[in-house]
């Protein structure tokens, strides 16, 4: 699986460099690296090679997906209602005029059912908050953590 994603059809090798090809140690958190225990740890998000190339393989998977509808359940509603999603993405170009995210933000929109004057549904944006996508332009050296 890992020479899978450190293949040099993925865009994001060609971007970013090929990840290792091992890590002893991972994680997600920043505050893990201050502890004694991981020092040697690597510290995985966006704009990490082996975090990307992750992505891409899994978006490259579950494209199929796309625009497919799932089922949450809400414990607390009292009724139900739909939500929609969509990402609002700003985009620009890297030196060799290729996109590069700048930001991107993923909105969420709950639809409930009016019941009484008129009828019909209304809409209310539930905002998810803004994921800054660091800047890619510049190509990282090879050598990694």
């Amino acid at each position: 699986m890992l020479a899978d994603l450190r293949s040099e059809r993925l865009q994001v090798v060609q971007r970013l460099g090929k990840p290792e090809s091992s890590y002893r140690k991972i994680t997600f958190h920043k505050q893990h690296l201050e502890q004694d225990a991981h020092l040697d740890a690597v510290l995985l998000g966006p704009g990490h090679p082996l975090y990307a190339a992750v992505d891409e393989k899994l978006n490259e998977r579950l494209s199929a997906l796309g625009g497919q509808v799932a089922f949450y359940v809400d414990p607390v509603a009292t009724s139900p209602y739909r939500l929609h999603f969509f990402e609002i993405a700003i985009r620009g170009k890297n030196t060799k005029g290729g996109d590069v995210p700048l930001y991107g933000e993923l909105v969420a929109v709950r639809e409930e059912s009016r019941t009484g004057e008129g009828g019909g549904t209304g809409v209310s944006p539930v905002r998810t908050g803004g994921t800054p996508v660091p800047p890619l332009a510049v190509k990282p050296p090879r050598s990694k953590h």
